[in-house]
């Protein structure tokens, strides 16, 4: 048997910390095109994502997820959205294009 000191196969603490690489994709307005809240949730229905220029921020958008219409907010999480007459009567509305 060999008892000179070798390095372990599989090392219990990596060198380096691992990059941590988000899992939200940001959207962000290519071309700000203003629509009204129909025009918007047609949006949603075909698989994008909206958010108001009232909101000021395209990381909170609104979605269809698992038949249910959320809005993720600043956090990153996903919320039950519940419409109020703002969203129904707003013209503010962005559909919102996902960058990779």
């Amino acid at each position: 048997m060999n008892n000179e000191s070798q390095e372990p196969k599989y090392p219990t603490q990596s060198p380096t910390p691992p990059k941590v690489v988000s899992a939200v994709v940001r959207p962000v307005v290519h071309k700000e095109v203003l629509v009204d809240f129909p025009t918007a949730i047609k949006a949603i229905i075909d698989g994008k994502r909206i958010t108001k220029k009232e909101w000021g921020n395209p990381a909170m958008y609104g979605i269809l997820k698992d038949s249910w219409l959320e809005i993720c907010k600043e956090d990153g999480k996903f919320y039950a959205w519940t419409i109020n007459d703002g969203d129904l009567f707003g013209k503010d509305w962005i559909v919102l294009e996902e960058v990779n």
